[in-house]
């Protein structure tokens, strides 16, 4: 896969991020990732730049409204 492909994909993982503060769910990471061949050189590649990028990742919507609530009242302690 070429660099194109690659940063196209990051971009849509970027743009689903962006509209649900800052994480996406696997499923959605495959979506973008679309029909492609399965390369595990591009999936860590693109979990990398995930990470690179402060995007969380998550398997459900409710493992990731959990994490979120719990990181939300460890900042409200640590303003305190």
């Amino acid at each position: 896969m070429g660099k194109a492909r690659f940063d196209i994909i990051i971009a849509g993982i970027r743009e689903v991020a962006n509209s649900k503060g800052g994480y996406v769910l696997n499923e959605e990471i495959n979506d973008q990732i679309g029909d492609e061949e399965f390369d595990i050189d591009l999936i860590e590649r693109i979990y990398e730049k995930l990470t690179e990028l402060r995007i969380e990742y998550y398997d459900t919507e409710e493992e990731a409204q959990k994490k979120l609530a719990t990181r939300l009242k460890k900042e409200k302690k640590r303003l305190k």
